[in-house]
């Protein structure tokens, strides 16, 4: 039952881990292909409504990437979610949900 509770601490631990563990015990790696020239210099470049979703409880470098997808795109909007971390979807459902809703009927239309 997911009704919008926090996941524990130490459950979150525990599936951190073991994603964790089975990425490193791939015997081959994928090979990251950046872009060039990076991404980020085209942020500007998109023209949709985006709604960019930020858990207070995740790390500093995801929030600092959300304040940059956020400032690059010129119809961004940004909300932080509070006691939530990398998986607002599955902490926070109901709020993740509503959230959701309501920017697809703002950007209807």
């Amino acid at each position: 039952d997911r009704s919008g509770r926090p996941i524990p601490k130490e459950l979150r631990d525990y599936v951190y881990e073991h994603y964790f563990a089975s990425h490193n015990n791939q015997q081959q790696q994928p090979e990251i292909i950046w872009p060039e020239p990076p991404a980020v210099q085209h942020l500007s470049d998109i023209h949709s409504p985006t709604l960019v979703l930020v858990g207070s409880l995740d790390t500093a470098q995801i929030q600092e990437m959300g304040d940059l997808l956020t400032s690059g795109i010129p119809n961004a909007r940004k909300v932080m979610i509070d006691q939530t971390a990398h998986l607002p979807n599955m902490e926070q459902p109901v709020l993740f949900n509503s959230l959701l809703q309501d920017f697809i009927a703002s950007t209807a239309g």
